[in-house]
Parts: C-alpha cells; structure tokens; sequence
C-alpha cells in the first residue's frame, strides 16, 4: 500500500462520505433553529419576549412599550469524532466495498449523534407535559393540538414537528384517520418518513428509544421550529491519512455541535402508552 495519500483520493472520500451523510444524516437538524459557523465553547440564542400592540392610539401621542425584559438561552458545544481503520486487504478477503461500508456507517453515527444532541436539549427542558399518558390515537393528537393551541407560537405554518419512537410511529400507522385517504383529500397523511397530524409533522427517530418510561409508555416530544437552537462550530465532515503503524488509512468522520430549548413553553413531551 502507497504511504501517501493524495489529494485526488481525498476529494473521492469526501464526495463518497457527503453522498453517504446526504442518506443517513440527522432527521432533526433541519426542525430546529441552526446557527452555523459558531465560534467559542458556547453560544447564546436569545430569548425575546411577547410583542403587543396599541389600537388606535390617538394623534400625536407617546408610544409605549411593555419593557419586556431579555433573556437568553445558551448552548454548550461539545466534539464527536467517529473513527474507522481501513486496511486494503481487508477488501481481498470480504470481497466487499469495506470503505463504501465505513463512510456510511460514520455518517450514520454522527447524524445519530446529531439526533441525540437535539432531543438532550428538549429533554433537559420543555413545558409541563401532558397530565398523563394516553393511547397513540386521534384524541392524543387533539389533545396535542389544544396544547399547542393554548401557547402564542405561529399554529398554521410547517414549523410544527412532533418526534416519537418507532414503536409509537408503528402504532400510529394502525389508526384509521392516519393511513386512510378518506381524512385527507384523497391523500394519506403518510409521505415517505414524515407523517402529517393536525398541524404537526411527525418524525420518527430511534434516538428516542433511551428516554423511553417503559417497554409500554415511551416519551415523545412536540416542538415548534424555533423554540429549539443547535449550534454548530464544526460541521460535520471527514478527514483521511494513512498510519504506517496500522498499515491502514484512517477516516475520521467529526464534528462540534451543542444546542438548547430556547423556549421551553415551545416544547411538550407526550407520553405515548398502550405499545
């Protein structure tokens, strides 16, 4: 094996590794607000209170304002760096793409890790939930809506998600205003990964399944897009060398990253029974 790796077989890894990332990146990072290119070890995302308005203030009077005091929320980032040793003749003896196999499998676990970052947040802080655990059924769903209902956050856009486990994904599939094209203008709710229920968009993630109360009531979590910040200083990306004392080249898939509940009455952990 060449002791030397150049940049032409780099720029192949990277393309392979962005191409795997595209298949098996995070579902969350996109439902929640992102700043990128974050410099520091933490970040503060700024918590902005209510604006009011005045009807019909009468000419040439003073303007008023509620003095809403600011506050922030902040983020602490932390490193994730996921490692792979790919020897060449390790491809001589499985007769398999080994490094097509790595790249998609440190793609995966960093996207995990992405996944995991952001739930973490919610889970450290959100709204009260709930008042108990329910069936993963239209009433559930309802009850969600007057939640959301009950908080000042924008009720009639997309930005509105709802992550559950695969058991309670599963379970959902079973009830009938959910899979059938009768609820739904002659559509399914049901497109692909993502669900739609009552303003929500329901995203399944695995990363959920260690929060879980029990093998029968599992946490679930609604949010509104931007009451949750992620942070990231380092995007995720990948590095290749070789070491001469493994006789292997070395991927190094990495990233720096942190987030927050911005604002925690934008947040409702459900919990879901019955599964």
């Amino acid at each position: 094996m060449s002791t030397q790796i150049t940049n032409a077989q780099i720029v192949q890894y990277e393309s392979e590794f962005q191409s795997a990332l595209q298949q098996m990146g995070s579902v969350l990072r996109d439902t929640v607000f992102t700043r990128n290119g974050v410099v520091g070890g933490s970040v503060k995302f700024p918590v902005v209170g209510l604006a009011t308005s005045t009807k019909n203030r009468a000419r040439h009077s003073i303007l008023t304002s509620p003095n809403t005091a600011h506050t922030s929320a902040t983020a602490t980032l932390d490193n994730y760096e996921a490692p792979e040793f790919i020897d060449s003749l390790d491809e001589f003896i499985t007769n398999i793409d080994v490094r097509s196999a790595y790249l998609k499998g440190i793609a995966a676990v960093l996207g995990r890790d992405l996944d995991g970052i952001v739930i973490d947040a919610m889970v450290a802080s959100h709204s009260a939930s709930s008042p108990s655990s329910a069936a993963a059924d239209k009433a559930l769903v309802a009850t969600m809506r007057k939640l959301a209902g009950t908080k000042t956050w924008p009720k009639n856009n997309n930005d509105w998600y709802w992550v559950v486990t695969p058991d309670v994904w599963a379970k959902l599939l079973t009830v009938n205003e959910v899979i059938s094209r009768d609820y739904g203008n002659g559509e399914s709710f049901v497109n692909g990964s993502i669900m739609r229920l009552a303003g929500f968009n329901v995203i399944e993630s695995p990363q959920l399944i260690d929060q879980k109360v029990s093998a029968t009531v599992h946490k679930t979590y609604a949010y509104n897009k931007s009451s949750v910040g992620l942070a990231i200083a380092k995007d995720v990306g990948v590095k290749v060398n070789y070491s001469a004392a493994h006789n292997a080249d070395i991927v190094l898939g990495e990233m720096r990253a942190g987030a927050v509940t911005i604002q925690p009455d934008g947040v409702f952990e459900i919990q879901v029974s019955g599964l």
